[in-house]
């Protein structure tokens, strides 16, 4: 038994020094015996700029390849890709010189380093090479702030979306009219963010229906016109887009264009949980809970509860303990009503942290003002209130007014 072990380790040993090894030794290429990879590889010391672009992604094509299912160390490949796209980057390639940009931005083979990668990107960008356009937009894009990506600047974001746009893009049109809407790097325009949007829109982009629903439907803009906005989320709805199809529920819900009628309304928000949207999946779970247009049923609501924290909608939690807590279908049971409110809790306050979501602030209120899987603190709870009143949050302000 004894020998049978240190075999065993001895195997082991050797297994895992010969893929240590490997690698570094000899960069398997897939086809490499093959006389078109070999030629590949003659032009390629020539530094024949074609051959050096077919080379880097035969060697991406040959990581999978090389390393089936085991984890391998990849450094040595993306190094030699790197060193691949580097010489076609430097004869003034604006493929090879993005491709650059991405291996440093994704720290693939070097360390992570966005001003190298923005620095490729821009020689790209300046020979009209539209996808660094774009990312160089998203690399500056508030979106995209963080430790490893220090580096935002919404105006050079704006620019860059705008150069995109003048080359054609859709997407960078849709940017640039979100940035005239919410005036990131630029002065806000609802007249200019109303055209860029309706320019997306008209070339196929899905994202830009939903936005000019958004515009509508939000009176602040100054285009308040809910026959529109549902003009808008329906065609967008149509084409699976997910918070067009909730936005949409929400119409037929409430009836905001004269037409109420649950029976829609339950349709639409089935759609949107289909595609993973937390929002719908909380709507439906509320359908069946009141039972509109649906015969009331609360396990079916709990169920949908549950989907609902899955796509990461942490009122699931919330209204799952309330059936708890109110025994709705379920029975009472404070230990799990407690256990829901927690989560809640924990993640509401985790989404304050981020950022000032007016929602997370007004929920964070409601556990504290009802001690819901938490000690009732009314001082703590108005503070959250006030938080998401100041943020503009109405019922926040209403129960603050009631409070008073």
């Amino acid at each position: 038994m004894k020998y049978k072990t240190i075999l065993i380790i001895f195997c082991l040993v050797i297994f895992s020094l010969f893929f240590l090894y490997f690698p570094k030794s000899h960069l398997k290429l897939k086809g490499e015996d093959t006389p078109e990879v070999q030629n590949l590889q003659k032009l390629a010391d020539q530094d024949d700029v074609q051959a050096l672009l077919e080379l880097a992604k035969r060697y991406k094509d040959s990581l999978e390849y090389a390393f089936g299912l085991f984890s391998y160390d990849t450094d040595p490949y993306y190094e030699k890709i790197l060193e691949l796209y580097e010489r076609a980057a430097r004869q003034g390639n604006a493929e090879a010189q993005h491709e650059v940009a991405m291996i440093y931005y994704n720290g693939l083979g070097v360390e992570r380093d966005y001003r190298k990668g923005i620095e490729w990107d821009e020689k790209a960008a300046k020979q009209n090479y539209l996808i660094a356009k774009l990312v160089l937009a998203s690399v500056y894009s508030e979106n995209n702030a963080g430790p490893d990506n220090p580096i935002t600047d919404p105006q050079k974001a704006f620019y860059w979306y705008q150069q995109a746009s003048l080359q054609g893009s859709s997407s960078a049109d849709f940017s640039v009219g979100m940035s005239y809407y919410n005036g990131n790097g630029i002065t806000v325009d609802y007249q200019k963010a109303l055209a860029y949007l309706n320019k997306s829109a008209d070339a196929g982009n899905i994202q830009a229906l939903t936005a000019l629903g958004n515009f509508y439907e939000n009176c602040n803009t100054g285009f308040c016109d809910n026959n529109k906005a549902k003009y808008f989320y329906e065609k967008a709805a149509n084409n699976e887009e997910s918070i067009a199809q909730y936005n949409l529920g929400r119409f037929y819900e409430h009836g905001l264009t004269g037409e109420q009628n649950y029976t829609k309304a339950m349709y639409w928000y089935q759609k949107a949980e289909e595609r993973g949207n937390g929002l719908g999946a909380l709507a439906v779970a509320q359908l069946y809970q009141e039972g509109k247009g649906v015969p009331q049923d609360y396990l079916e609501a709990k169920k949908h509860y549950e989907i609902a924290t899955i796509y990461g909608e942490p009122n699931g939690y919330y209204q799952i303990g309330l059936l708890y807590k109110n025994g709705l279908g379920v029975g009472k049971d404070i230990v799990k009503a407690n256990h829901n409110f927690q989560k809640a809790l924990e993640y509401y306050e985790a989404f304050s942290k981020y950022k000032d979501d007016t929602d997370a602030q007004y929920m964070l209120g409601i556990l504290y003002m009802n001690g819901d899987g938490v000690e009732k603190n009314m001082v703590t709870a108005k503070k959250w209130f006030k938080k998401a009143a100041n943020n503009g949050h109405i019922q926040a302000k209403n129960i603050l007014f009631s409070l008073s």
